[in-house]
């Protein structure tokens, strides 16, 4: 399988969140009733295109732990996102089964992870089929609900998207879906993203979440017009909140702060200097009523927001952004504005660096108690797809004091092309997923500062996709 960086970047896959893999080191988990430590997933891919979970536990101490059996099929191809339910009882795999030039149904494939509580290991329950080509996933807060988002072929002259919702019954099984038939397919042929906010779910059909629609792989050739609508699990949509949108732009992503502003970056591109230009738009209101216009994110060209980006969640709350442009040079390619993030505010942005000449801040996150933001900087040159990983070199975390991140450290490497960071609830440990067919662990500071883990590396031999830790 060869897929391109731009093609993994674009799928939604990587909000963050999954665990690890088939470890080494630690004792194999047989004799005890439960898992001694912190228990994580990690979503994986090989060559082929074959999705499965491998789940493992990490002992206060460092030391990891697999669990049987693992790893256990996500069902299909191509996985999209691993997500827990709100008790973490229930998971749900979603995959795409679609190559870049082939559009096909998706699948959906259920678990029980109480299972995953003593050291027999999560087990499948059933699988459900999605329609065209789904590129994101979401269960309602309250775990009632799963929405999942179908982009279709990505272009308005072949085949549209639209947005399902199953009903979640006992052991994961799915009924329906209903087709949100009230999203009009005029404004919104292409679904990208279905985002719930932080309050305000109940579980309950009056429940509402957010579609994102927008193609941004088809940024370099003229996208369908983004937009934004707010809808109920019952059907019904509210008018487009970004009806005055240009038509040249791409939504990359969209996130909550906790107190309900939204934040989505984006990309504009200019075919006559081949270059592209980051903005940002902010969502205010319970529930989202009103957004602003598309505010430059830095006054330097060619600059496109990247991976998954993180917020403080401050007075006003403030977006820290990645990073990612670059043009193509043989088999690499080549960043144009390296060492370079964004810190955005109040609809206000600025340029902050950190001290690498050559880092893609591609992956940010916020640490345990908002103290640092951490930044997954692979150095160039990227490789241009994924079987030339190899060629890539190792990732590096740098750690950045809030509530500013104007002054940041480096704190760690990584293997090959890390594409993530996932900090465990309790502050702990740090999960570094990565392409090149290993996860990195590290241990969390009282400073914030990483520190390889007792057992700091599992290997899986496939590209790591995400991590999750309940």
């Amino acid at each position: 399988m060869k897929t391109t960086i731009a093609q993994y970047l674009s799928r939604a896959v990587f909000l963050l969140s999954l665990a690890l893999l088939q470890s080494c080191g630690g004792s194999g988990g047989g004799g005890s009733s439960s898992p001694p430590g912190i228990l994580f997933y990690a979503l994986t891919e090989d060559s082929s295109g074959n999705g499965s979970i491998v789940e493992n536990a990490i002992s206060p101490s460092g030391q990891l732990y697999s669990l049987a059996p693992s790893p256990i099929s996500t069902g299909g191809t191509n996985p999209v996102v691993f997500l827990l339910d709100p008790n973490a009882s229930l998971a749900f795999a979603l995959n795409s089964n679609s190559s870049p030039s082939s559009f096909q149904n998706g699948l959906i494939e259920s678990y029980n992870t109480s299972t995953a509580q003593s050291t027999t290991g999560i087990t499948s329950t059933s699988y459900t089929r999605t329609g065209t080509n789904p590129t994101s996933m979401a269960v309602d807060p309250g775990g009632n609900y799963l929405v999942v988002a179908n982009h279709g072929s990505g272009t308005t002259n072949s085949s549209t998207g639209d947005v399902e919702i199953f009903g979640i019954g006992s052991n994961g099984a799915l009924s329906g879906p209903t087709i949100l038939s009230s999203l009009p397919q005029n404004s919104c042929p292409n679904p990208d993203k279905i985002v719930f906010p932080p309050s305000g779910s109940n579980g309950t059909t009056s429940d509402t979440f957010y579609v994102v629609c927008s193609s941004p792989e088809l940024i370099s050739s003229s996208p369908p017009t983004p937009a934004l609508y707010r809808c109920q699990i019952s059907g019904s949509c509210s008018t487009n909140l970004l009806s005055s949108f240009p038509n040249s732009n791409a939504i990359s992503n969209m996130e909550f702060a906790s107190n309900g502003t939204a934040f989505l970056p984006g990309e504009t591109y200019s075919s006559s200097s081949s270059s592209y230009n980051a903005f940002l738009i902010t969502c205010n209101g319970t529930p989202l009523s009103s957004c602003t216009s598309p505010t430059p994110i830095s006054s330097a060209t060619d600059t496109a927001p990247a991976g998954d980006f993180a917020i403080y969640n401050g007075s006003p709350p403030t977006a820290f952004i990645g990073n990612y442009s670059t043009s193509v040079s043989g088999t690499s390619t080549v960043l144009t504005n390296p060492g370079v993030f964004f810190s955005c505010a109040a609809s206000s942005c600025s340029n902050l660096s950190y001290p690498s000449s050559s880092g893609d801040p591609t992956y940010l996150a916020t640490g345990p108690g908002q103290a640092n933001l951490y930044i997954v900087s692979t150095p160039d040159p990227l490789p241009t797809d994924t079987s030339n990983i190899s060629n890539s070199p190792s990732g590096s975390i740098y750690y950045c004091s809030l509530p500013t991140a104007s002054a940041c450290t480096q704190t760690g490497t990584t293997s090959n092309y890390p594409v993530g960071i996932t900090f465990d609830p309790s502050g702990k440990f740090a999960f570094v997923p990565t392409w090149s067919g290993t996860i990195s662990i590290f241990q969390v500071g009282s400073n914030g500062a990483l520190t390889p883990a007792a057992s700091p590396v599992v290997t899986t031999g496939n590209l790591n996709l995400q991590v999750v830790v309940p």
